[in-house]
């Protein structure tokens, strides 16, 4: 008997086939929303936590303390120096010393507040390069000073050069990176209102009379403005180049002479000795340590302290080293 005449027009999924025993059609589950699904057991209650576990409740958004920045700059480190310490090296100041009654508006008034508070009217900011004070910013502040005759005056120290030396050279010699736009501008603007470029801008050379600028989007729009405002000098300081060495050669020389200075290898004169090592040592198979030379004829240690240790305590008196000789430094 054909049972499809009962269910002419019914889709075959609802069709209660699975329900009908001797059905011919396949069994086919229902449809998700008419199955009838379990009910998920309640969740039992979290007991509260005690109240010396409770977190305290966090203050509004507004109510809570600002973060402050990180700064990017050290503090200003203020200094009181004897006024004949500090030098003019700026062309522009050398020039306007000796007019300067005719060129800082109101001195008179400025020298009349620096005797009364015995010091100058604003900071003075200054660069050390040894013992001496350059003169950076404050040209008017200085001449309060002179003229009032102050024997100290507090400065502010802006940069420490403590072993280089500051020039003044053309800014068409220096080779640097194109800068930021905005930041060009910026120091263009800096450098109109103030006459030269600050502060000094740290190069390299080749011994040529040619300067390379180091990395650095503020000193490139320096030195982007320097050259755009036509200024004969600027000034720079040299990087020194760091004093490479050479190797003289594998010498054998007395483990006692060679001493300890370098303080990573003073931390490490209590660390236990491997076991492999001494057995190397022992067998004579001892890879040579670096070393060079030092002023009252002994030899100072640059690399293998493990290997120095084990070989004076096993009782080596001759150990192989390769000895460091520093290049010279150049004739200028």
């Amino acid at each position: 008997m054909d049972r499809r005449k009962d269910f002419p027009r019914i889709p075959l999924w609802i069709r209660p086939s699975g329900e009908r025993p001797g059905s011919v059609y396949p069994y086919r589950p229902k449809p998700p929303w008419q199955q009838e699904w379990p009910e998920r057991p309640e969740r039992p209650e979290r007991p509260e936590r005690p109240e010396r576990f409770q977190r305290p409740p966090r203050p509004p958004r507004e109510a809570r303390p600002k973060r402050r920045p990180k700064a990017r700059i050290r503090p200003p480190r203020h200094e009181v120096v004897p006024i004949e310490r500090i030098t003019l090296r700026n062309p522009v100041h050398l020039a306007d010393w000796e007019r300067r009654a005719t060129i800082v508006e109101d001195l008179e008034e400025l020298v009349r507040r620096a005797r009364e508070t015995s010091q100058p009217p604003w900071p003075i900011q200054v660069w050390k390069m040894g013992d001496e004070c350059v003169l950076a910013r404050g040209f008017a502040a200085l001449a309060a000073a002179v003229d009032a005759g102050l024997t100290e005056v507090r400065v502010v120290v802006a940069a420490r050069f403590p072993r280089w030396e500051l020039l003044w050279v053309d800014p068409k010699t220096i080779q640097g990176s194109d800068p930021l736009l905005s930041r060009a501008l910026e120091a263009q603007k800096k450098v109109r209102n103030v006459g030269w470029v600050f502060p000094p801008l740290v190069v390299t050379s080749d011994g040529s009379g040619r300067y390379t600028l180091g990395r650095g989007k503020r000193a490139a729009a320096r030195l982007w403005a320097a050259q755009a405002e036509k200024l004969p000098l600027v000034p720079i300081v040299i990087r020194p180049q760091p004093r490479r060495a050479v190797i003289a050669g594998t010498i054998q020389v007395e483990a006692s002479r060679v001493r300890v200075v370098l303080p990573r290898h003073l931390r490490k004169m209590n660390k236990p000795l491997p076991t492999r090592l001494l057995n190397e040592v022992a067998s004579g198979r001892l890879r040579p340590i670096r070393v060079r030379r030092a002023s009252d004829g002994g030899y100072e240690l640059v690399d293998g302290l493990l290997r120095l240790r084990a070989a004076q305590e096993i009782g080596v008196r001759l150990i192989p080293a390769i000895v460091e000789v520093e290049l010279p430094k150049e004739r200028e």
